[in-house]
């Protein structure tokens, strides 16, 4: 290779850009491992609540029919448990992409500039970075306000299983479930 001939970007899209005159940000190897690093620790941390998961639900399952009380206690713990955790990873990401959508429109460039980007990705300035930052921007609202509408009707909602006179009382509750599982088992068809 030639001393005055440029490194061609690897991704086909962006060499066509670079032909036509267009600004690439290369590629960063770097972030690429540290990209597929997280990617690999996530997928195998996410492993052990689902694992957790499903031995509780068999638990409950199993608690069903000897404490249909119990089964239900441990039920709303785990979908109160299971939506903070998904409270958190939302709020948490609605935020990531508050800060960088602003970070966009006030650069006027995507991807931001020194940012470290995991593919050669061509550089977006004006009116097409402020595009990009709106959408950043409208995500995480939607995001933090979906979230927000399911944290409020989680909380409104009764604390039981409302039975036919309208009442959440918690025995009433395992009554009517105990009465529900026998009428729709298995066995008795």
């Amino acid at each position: 290779m030639s001393a005055g001939a440029e490194i061609q970007p690897a991704d086909p899209a962006a060499r066509r850009l670079a032909s036509a005159g267009a600004e690439i940000q290369p590629a960063d190897p770097a972030a690429r491992r540290l990209a597929l690093t997280i990617v690999v620790v996530i997928g195998a941390l996410g492993l052990v609540p689902i694992i957790w998961l499903r031995n509780t639900l068999d638990t409950i399952s199993e608690l069903r029919h000897t404490d249909p009380l119990e089964a239900t206690r441990m039920m709303l713990a785990v979908s109160r448990l299971l939506g903070a955790a998904t409270a958190v990873v939302c709020f948490a990401t609605a935020i990531w992409l508050g800060w960088l959508g602003l970070r966009m429109k006030r650069a006027e460039r995507f991807p931001l500039p020194n940012a470290r980007v995991v593919r050669d990705t061509p550089v977006l300035t004006g009116a097409a970075a402020r595009r990009q930052a709106r959408i950043a921007l409208v995500f995480a609202s939607a995001v933090s306000s979906c979230r927000c509408s399911s944290c409020a009707l989680h909380l409104c909602s009764p604390r039981g299983r409302v039975d036919r006179t309208g009442s959440t009382d918690e025995l009433d509750c395992a009554d009517e479930l105990e009465r529900t599982d026998e009428s729709n088992s298995w066995e008795s068809r």
